[in-house]
């Protein structure tokens, strides 16, 4: 993957620490913090929630569902979906800062036993195959330099490789 998309989301201008400051300055404290509170700050992807409620529906993501968030950043959508479809969801991250930024926020609001953001490449996914039943990706996949070899990963992780590649979300 590219040095520069980590020299760029390790620099990003949203990061962990200036949601909880955020949090802190909203809310005084980051006690009992609840998933729906990080919504306004954890989404820094175009379109907001209603983005992630149209990838959920085009993937058909509900209660139970495996999903594998490519690119997952600080994990913002990862949450949403988790909380809001009660999904399982493993998010894959190149970037060292986003991957421990993403576990401290999913701490924070206590989704750790439904989310996780994994160190890793797109391109070279841990997953197993067939072991996700949708695979999402929200604008980071322009710094992916192959991008059909990332679409085969996700492809091979979906329980719908053999079957129809729709739950493969945009």
């Amino acid at each position: 993957m590219s040095e520069q998309a980590v020299y760029f989301y390790t620099r990003h201008p949203i990061s962990a620490a200036i949601i909880c400051e955020r949090l802190r300055a909203t809310r005084g404290n980051l006690d009992r913090v609840r998933p729906e509170e990080l919504f306004a700050h954890d989404q820094d992807h175009y379109g907001g929630l209603a983005a992630n409620d149209a990838l959920a529906a085009a993937a058909r993501i509900g209660a139970g569902t495996r999903v594998a968030d490519f690119c997952a950043g600080l994990g913002g959508p990862a949450r949403y979906l988790a909380h809001r479809y009660d999904a399982d969801v493993t998010g894959i991250e190149l970037t060292p800062a986003r991957v421990a930024g993403a576990a401290e926020l999913t701490r924070l609001v206590g989704l750790a036993d439904r989310v996780r953001v994994l160190a890793g490449n797109v391109m070279e996914v841990t997953l197993g195959a067939g072991s996700m039943d949708a695979v999402v990706s929200q604008e980071a996949m322009l710094h992916v330099p192959d991008k059909a070899r990332a679409l085969g990963e996700a492809f091979r992780c979906s329980s719908q490789a053999g079957g129809s590649p729709s739950r493969i979300g945009r």
